[in-house]
């Protein structure tokens, strides 16, 4: 059996959103790239009322599953309906990114706290993300990301999320993905809109993806390694 690297997007509980599990092919095997297994990860719906100290977001792809996300969920589970925690702990997850604000317009409840997750052995990164202006990391956000190369040549997968899955975390992940395999943001943004349909949600995401021709182009761009620590990001 070739050696993986794995990768896992999803989405944090307050929306629910697609998990997709990711192996990809090590460096060295020259077995062609296959389709992922894809979860749902549980959550809720969005709506609510903004409340005081929310952060706005305004590029998220709006989603409503109020009247069939635990169908959903208990089909792709055998029955049984995982919690957020629950998932990661199933895909074997050992470093979790959050890119979401604490609370965000269309949240019914603050996010979680990320201590929970040192208690069941996971490394935290909180990373939020502004979800309006074509909601892009700063380059410091990424090279923080791709700092995290250890977890993933440890053979661990790294689960990288946001509000709904479909926009920041994907940006996170591709970024991730780039540097591992060292292949275009063209070809991982194309890869992943299969996997992942609507993934990458505004133009500004579009178009920072396919600016980097590989790995070097990005490590240029964040500027990593990097001598400077990020203002907005915190590992836990």
């Amino acid at each position: 059996m070739p050696s993986v690297s794995r990768m896992t997007f999803g989405s944090v509980p307050e929306d629910t959103g697609l998990a997709i599990h990711i192996e990809l092919p090590a460096d060295d095997d020259p077995t062609p790239l296959s389709s992922p297994v894809s979860t749902l990860s549980p959550g809720r719906s969005p709506g609510a009322r903004r409340s005081p100290g929310a952060c706005s977001s305004t590029d998220t792809v709006c989603k409503q599953y109020r009247n069939f996300a635990d169908t959903e969920l208990a089909i792709n589970h055998g029955g049984e309906v995982l919690p957020f925690f629950g998932l990661l702990q199933e895909l074997g997850v050992k470093s979790v990114v959050r890119a979401n604000f604490k609370m965000e317009a269309g949240m019914l409840t603050p996010s979680y706290d990320p201590t929970a997750l040192q208690g069941l052995g996971m490394k935290h990164l909180r990373m939020p993300i502004l979800d309006h202006n074509g909601a892009l990391p700063e380059p410091r956000e990424v090279a923080a990301v791709l700092e995290m190369r250890e977890t993933l040549a440890s053979g661990d997968p790294i689960a990288v999320h946001c509000k709904g899955g479909l926009g920041r975390s994907v940006v996170l992940a591709c970024a991730i993905a780039i540097d591992q395999f060292d292949v275009s943001g063209t070809a991982i943004m194309g890869w992943v809109r299969i996997v992942r349909p609507g993934a990458v949600t505004t133009t500004e995401q579009e178009q920072m993806l396919c600016s980097f021709k590989g790995r070097d182009d990005l490590r240029k761009w964040a500027g990593y390694p990097r001598n400077t620590k990020c203002c907005r990001c915190m590992i836990q």
